[in-house]
Formats: structure tokens, sequence, C-alpha cells
């Protein structure tokens, strides 16, 4: 893949993958349709062969959670893992249940990520407390917008 050397060589540190259909949609919002699961495994796969250090991160994010429910991002989630993604990102987690469930299947297994977007489906919770939950990374992308 041209773009994972590109981006590699101007100096990204990490390359997120998404199973979207284009044109993509705000993960928190509705409306949202998925590649197959083989399609995005194959452009993981990809991504990961592309790449010319183990220090540039792949990213597996999936939006199935808001389009076929936590069995269907679960699934998704076990076949990004077992391309061999550095890092998972499920996005739109609702509830403590689902991060629970999260957590039980992949924590030790594979970096998970999480996305703290004000209004948005994921209950907000500070670092702190997603580090001890089991994510390794936790973004905030609203968190420096001033009206």
């Amino acid at each position: 893949m041209r773009s994972v050397r590109m981006l590699e060589r101007s100096g990204a540190n990490a390359i997120q993958l998404e199973d979207q259909t284009y044109p993509k949609r705000c993960g928190h919002l509705r409306g949202k349709t998925l590649v197959p699961t083989a399609e995005m495994v194959g452009k993981l796969k990809a991504a990961l062969d592309a790449r010319h250090s183990d220090r540039t991160l792949v990213i597996g994010r999936t939006d199935a959670l808001a389009v076929e429910g936590i069995d269907g991002a679960m699934q998704r989630a076990r076949a990004y893992r077992d391309a061999g993604v550095d890092l998972l990102f499920i996005e739109g987690i609702r509830s403590d249940t689902d991060i629970e469930r999260i957590m039980t299947e992949f924590r030790g297994q594979v970096p998970i990520m999480a996305n703290m977007v004000e209004g948005g489906d994921t209950p907000l919770q500070n670092a702190a407390a997603l580090q001890a939950q089991g994510f390794s990374l936790v973004i905030f992308p609203g968190a420096w917008y001033v009206p």
C-alpha cells in the first residue's frame, strides 16, 4: 500500500484504517454502512505488510457497534486482532457492560483505544478511569474546542 509507505516516510507514528464505506460518517452519527469483514481484514494485512517499521502502528477501527451491535463489533474486533493490528478501536461504546465485555475478551491480547466525544454515544470518563478499566489509549477530540 503506497499510502502506508508515504505516511510512514512523512513521519506518521500510527495509521488508522476504518471499516466504514465511503463516504465516511462520524462514528457517533447514525446511517453508517460497513465494508465486509474479509475486505477490512485484507486492508489491515496489506497495511501491516507494507509498513517498513513495526514502530509504525496500524490501528484497526470498527464502527460495527452502531451498525451490527455488540456481537458484530466483537466478531470484527476478533478478526482485526487475528490479522495482527497493533491497536483496536471499537467506536461508539455505549455502556459499562460493553466495556466489560470488550476488556474481558481483549485485555492483555491487544491494546484498546477509547474515544471520549462530548455529546457522543460513549459515557464520558477521565483517562485514569479508562486506564483502570484496561484502555491503553484515550482520545478527547473536542477537549480544546471553545465556541
